[in-house]
């Protein structure tokens, strides 16, 4: 029973760091030898460590062995964050529905948040990369998760899914989340709807299709943040994906005002210059300066905002064009 610095005592590393075919008989050994399962360090138990970074074969039975010893099935950590959340965050493996189901089964809270107000289907929708993706939302909603839960900065699972930059099923996500009833234009405390957060997080080649499928459900493509931003000043600010041209061209076609100003006067050509995260961005300016999107307005220049951008390509060549721009 001895414990490190930390708090640490030998449960605690194996559940955290073996995931080995062996591990239920290494953890039967332990409490042989006397070890206290329910040690806690932080608020973490052996529970906590196993579902957080264990997702091998033996992850099921081990969870029930852990269970039947008399662990703390809800227990929480520093944070508010139980088993369930840390399972649906880190674990992407095909027994993820197997482990919520034993554990909705052995009694941990469905509908626990931790202290940001996060709840087991916005960590599954925010962070898992598991291709059950979308059985696994099912089963949190059968199981009595509220699919209109809010955290306490009011994101919901819609706004956490479109951050998700790790799942592949995120089309078919976005479309069952507003089957379940989820509203599309919903917004957070800032004002972001889910199309800001799928402009700012998500440079994937499924950017353009979730773009098409939330304007088809309905989501405002012209509803501004409590900054004055729109989707276009999100996506051009942030976003790394090498279709960023096509991505403009199509919220375009689908109406939204490009020549919208933030409530500092920055316009999109001056989000886009600001860039650190997309090296090509010439198409995208040049596109803009066509438009005639005014390099200078409100006190904001587009080639300031350019000159401290290092991350950029073809300065000297964009530079040139704004300059040219500018005379016009």
């Amino acid at each position: 029973n001895a414990k490190d610095k930390y708090g640490w005592n030998a449960l605690h590393f194996l559940c955290r760091f073996n995931s080995n075919s062996n591990l239920i008989d290494a953890i039967q050994l332990l409490i042989q030898l006397g070890i206290d399962v329910h040690a806690k360090n932080n608020g973490w138990n052996a529970l906590l460590y196993l579902c957080a970074y264990n997702s091998n074969s033996n992850l099921i039975g081990a969870i029930r062995l852990l269970i039947q010893l008399g662990i703390d099935v809800n227990a929480k950590d520093d944070g508010g964050r139980n088993t369930l959340h840390y399972l649906c965050r880190f674990n992407s493996n095909s027994n993820l529905t197997d482990a919520f189901q034993l554990l909705i089964q052995r009694g941990i809270d469905v509908n626990a948040k931790d202290d940001d107000g996060l709840n087991a289907l916005h960590y599954l929708c925010h962070l898992n990369s598991n291709s059950d993706l979308i059985d696994a939302i099912r089963l949190c909603i059968q199981l009595g998760i509220d699919v209109n839960v809010k955290s306490n900065d009011g994101r919901n699972a819609l706004h956490y899914l479109c951050c998700n930059i790790l799942n592949s099923n995120l089309i078919d996500a976005i479309r069952l989340l507003i089957q379940l009833g989820i509203p599309v234009n919903a917004k957070d405390v800032s004002g972001w709807n889910a199309l800001h957060f799928l402009c700012r997080f998500n440079s994937n080649s499924n950017l353009i299709d979730a773009i098409r499928l939330l304007i088809r459900e309905g989501i405002d493509v012209n509803a501004k943040d409590k900054y004055g931003e729109n989707a276009l000043h999100s996506l051009c600010q942030l976003n790394s994906n090498s279709d960023l041209i096509d991505a403009i061209r199509l919220f375009i076609q689908l109406g939204i005002d490009v020549y919208a100003k933030d409530k500092f006067g920055k316009n999109a050509l001056h989000h886009l210059c600001g860039n650190k995260y997309n090296n090509n961005l010439i198409d995208a300016i040049h596109f803009f300066i066509q438009l005639g999107i005014p390099v200078v307005s409100d006190g904001n220049d587009a080639r300031f905002l350019l000159r401290w951008n290092n991350e950029i390509k073809n300065k000297d060549e964009i530079l040139k064009l704004l300059d040219e721009a500018a005379l016009v």
